[in-house]
């Protein structure tokens, strides 16, 4: 077996192993959708927030109101 060989049957089988892992991982992959349960913070009186189940129709949660504090800065 000369060296040209033995590169060639080397690339050949990373290629098939590298092939292999690509399909593995694809077939493996699953997508999931995330789901929280949201629990409104009742402790800030007038300032809580509120949360609206099924906003406008889709199944969504929005969160509004809440306390606001204009002396932090969010970076």
């Amino acid at each position: 077996m000369t060296k040209k060989d033995l590169l060639n049957r080397c690339l050949q089988f990373g290629l098939a192993g590298l092939l292999g892992c690509l399909i593995v991982s694809i077939f493996t992959a699953k997508t999931q959708a995330q789901q929280s349960n949201i629990i409104p913070d009742n402790t800030l009186g007038a300032e809580s927030s509120q949360v609206i189940s099924n906003f406008q129709g889709q199944p969504r949660e929005v969160i509004t109101g809440g306390a606001d504090s204009p002396n932090q800065s969010i970076s």
